[in-house]
């Protein structure tokens, strides 16, 4: 198919815009120009139709239409696409065989009129009218394919608007029920505390418990709500100079009730690093998702050993088996790249415990992947470790795990001393972490 240079760059400007752009109410405008500079429409229309095949919304040039009353063209053409899928054309060349021209075409002594429909997933969902009282000409025979593909890319652009859409409101809701659950947990924690001082001597252990308890709840709420906001699109503060030391004690503090309540210590060393040109919030998400975890596992009257220290390397890499969709959260937003030759800090946290078997270690940094239930807390949802990889390959660095019954489990993360901002590295449409791909 031959296409005019204006035609061509009609289609590249539609094409730039729709990937940047997700709003049903800005995409339909912008579709109509580019059908009426294609087909030097003097009327034209763009309708979004229901599974009923019913009009949902509308814009139009040159014509008139409100919300509830029939389209101003010819409405049996419109039912016909919608019936056939195909596109309809009626050119100046096809006027004279045809014996029962429509009453819309008759009326207005159109001598061109062209509706094409707009497929996603196998249903018409929109339907673009143009029409014209002049002769058009197509010496290049290519404007129906032109028109096809038009129709092609604003349906894509349809289905990635109603799914942003379907994940805002996905996104919404999570913030919500983190929002609702943080106040009774509050009230919980407030509980525990007046307890703790009217109980009788001998009840410290089951008090322990359930502070330990509502504070694993609040580190999950925080989490949760932190990677809704990220979802949903929030700005985060720039990055900064972080003291990973003083982070790592603080989520250390932080643990504690959860560890005693487990029955394991917690200890933090390290070997004198400096601070990192990081995002403070997504290190705090992966030390929250890797103690938690280790304490969960470690063996009751165990530790757990959270040591930093400085590397020349980045360290190696988690293996990844398929598409990944927190990993597209991630690669949608803002990142690092580590500055060159800089040095990485590199975080272990270790416990002993049961140990991830053989076959398991490879791929345990995957969504959904999960190993045998410690017994203890709350069943896992096999997605803690994905975030953890997500956010360390966000920041520059890398993830990787090593396991067995003599020395336990050691799970490792890098981070760069200093770093670049980067925009999104794969600006894809998306959607969104809550919807599995």
């Amino acid at each position: 198919m031959s296409t005019s240079p204006d035609d061509a760059r009609v289609i590249l400007d539609l094409t730039r815009h729709l990937t940047t752009n997700r709003s049903l109410a800005e995409l339909l405008p912008v579709a109509l120009r580019s059908l009426v500079a294609i087909v030097g429409a003097e009327r034209a229309l763009f309708a979004l139709i229901d599974e009923s095949g019913a009009v949902e919304d509308a814009v139009t040039h040159h014509l008139e239409w409100r919300p509830g009353t029939p389209l101003p063209i010819s409405n049996s053409l419109v039912a016909d696409v919608v019936r056939d899928g195909e596109l309809h054309q009626i050119t100046s060349a096809d006027l004279a065989s045809l014996t029962d021209l429509r009453v819309s075409v008759r009326k207005l002594a159109l001598r061109f009129a062209v509706a094409v429909p707009v497929v996603v997933r196998d249903q018409v969902v929109g339907v673009l009218y143009a029409d014209t009282t002049t002769n058009v000409k197509d010496p290049r025979g290519g404007r129906a394919d032109l028109l096809r593909a038009l129709a092609g890319i604003v349906g894509i652009a349809i289905e990635n608007a109603r799914l942003a859409s379907e994940q805002h409101l996905r996104t919404m809701l999570v913030a919500k029920l983190v929002h609702d659950l943080r106040s009774p947990l509050m009230a919980l924690e407030l509980a525990t505390s007046w307890l703790a001082q009217v109980l009788p001597p001998g009840s410290e252990d089951a008090l322990s418990d359930l502070d330990g308890a509502a504070q694993s709840l609040q580190a999950s709420c925080r989490s949760a709500l932190r990677l809704a906001q990220l979802d949903g699109g929030t700005p985060e503060a720039p990055p900064q100079w972080t003291d990973l030391l003083s982070l790592t004690r603080a989520q250390q503090r932080l643990y504690l009730p959860v560890a005693e309540q487990y029955q394991v210590s917690i200890i933090v060393g390290d070997e004198g690093v400096p601070a990192v040109f990081t995002w403070f919030d997504r290190v705090r998400l992966v030390l929250e998702n890797l103690l938690f975890n280790a304490i969960k596992h470690a063996d009751r009257g165990g530790t757990v050993t959270v040591r930093l220290r400085l590397r020349s390397d980045p360290g190696d890499a988690s293996t990844t088996t398929g598409p990944s969709a927190i990993g597209r959260l991630f690669r949608n937003l803002a990142c690092l790249t580590p500055a060159p030759d800089t040095a990485f800090v590199e975080v272990c946290v270790h416990n002993l415990g049961n140990r991830i078997p053989a076959d398991l270690l490879p791929n345990v940094f995957d969504e959904w992947v999960k190993g045998e239930d410690s017994g203890r807390g709350p069943a896992s949802s096999g997605l803690g470790l994905a975030i953890v990889r997500g956010c360390v390959r966000s920041l520059g660095g890398r993830t990787w795990a090593s396991s067995d019954a003599k020395d336990g489990t050691r799970f490792f993360f890098t981070v760069p001393v200093t770093a670049e901002l980067r925009g999104p590295v794969d600006p894809r449409p998306w959607s969104g972490i809550l919807g599995r791909v």
